[in-house]
């Protein structure tokens, strides 16, 4: 699929920051434009909470957003004026252009292993059948403020001992991991940074025994 958006997060759900209100009741579930106090504090590709419903900003006019309704399985709802809108914490870590068409997006069932026997025939056995995404994401001229935002992104991931989130495209978003304990980052002009991350989906561990 196409990587409309490449976002990185920490907090699941955005519902622990909340730095502006709703400046108008939302009457509908079908109203795509929603006002807030100050849209100075949002960014497009961000997701936001209302009440229960979360939605993504899709455009940005002062301070009205355009956003999709009921994103991440929750509900488009009515909402009254001066409700909390929280955000994700997605900016602080996503650069503000995305990364080059040509990153690589393979999905993979690497639990399988297959082995040939001395006669030929191949046998599998799979360790887990689920598949997994993996992305291999590349930026090219990045200011220096956008490259503080993977450098943060690291930061808190500590290479590969902490897991974050990772959406193509803000609305479906899955549980990641480095691939490594750094990042490719290099200066190619001034206040200009080309950056690659490798990124692995974490799958929900799980045992099993047979006696």
């Amino acid at each position: 699929m196409a990587i409309e958006r490449a976002r990185f997060r920490v907090d699941t759900t955005p519902d622990t920051d909340s730095t502006s209100d709703l400046n108008g009741a939302i009457s509908s579930t079908s109203a795509t434009s929603v006002v807030v106090d100050d849209g100075t504090d949002f960014e497009v590709g961000q997701n936001i909470k209302v009440d229960s419903e979360e939605m993504t900003i899709t455009a940005i006019s002062t301070h009205t957003l355009t956003v999709v309704r009921g994103v991440n399985g929750t509900t488009a709802a009515t909402h009254s004026d001066n409700v909390s809108v929280y955000e994700d914490d997605s900016p602080t870590y996503t650069p503000t252009q995305n990364p080059n068409i040509a990153s690589e997006q393979p999905k993979e069932y690497d639990g399988v292993v297959a082995r040939k026997s001395l006669g030929g025939t191949t046998f599998a056995v799979a360790n887990h059948s689920n598949s997994r995404i993996s992305r291999t994401l590349s930026y090219n001229n990045l200011s220096a403020a956008n490259k503080d935002r993977l450098v943060a992104l690291l930061d808190y991931a500590k290479g590969q001992l902490n897991t974050f989130q990772y959406s193509d495209d803000g609305n479906t978003w899955f549980t990641v991991r480095l691939k490594n304990n750094s990042l490719d980052i290099s200066e190619v002009a001034y206040n200009a940074f080309n950056v690659d991350i490798e990124i692995e989906q974490q799958l929900k561990f799980s045992l099993s025994y047979g006696w």
